[in-house]
């Protein structure tokens, strides 16, 4: 991976203006690094997409590197503006009371 390269350093730094500088998955501020959602090897068309990264601090990082796959569901999650994912919870909730009602 060529990290000089000017797609990269636009898609790091758009990744981490996103998230707001700061770890999605403990919120710290500290060794922040940006991680590859879908593996940068795999996923060769998805290396520069914004939507394939995020700030992660070096310890939630090492929890999730080489196992994109296994994290990739919680990665999403984390991405999820608030918002959304209340509107998804309230969706949810819903359904399962009208499926109880039947």
């Amino acid at each position: 991976m060529s990290r000089n390269c000017p797609e990269y350093k636009t898609w790091r730094r758009s990744v981490f203006e996103r998230d707001g500088r700061k770890c999605k998955k403990c919120k710290s501020r500290r060794r922040l690094q940006v991680h590859h959602i879908r593996s940068y090897a795999n996923y060769p068309s998805l290396r520069y997409d914004v939507n394939n990264g995020i700030v992660l601090c070096a310890r939630c990082h090492k929890l999730m590197f080489k196992n994109e796959e296994g994290y990739e569901r919680l990665c999403r999650a984390l991405l999820t503006p608030p918002r959304i994912a209340n509107q998804i919870g309230n969706m949810l909730r819903r359904l399962e009371r009208e499926e109880e009602n039947e």
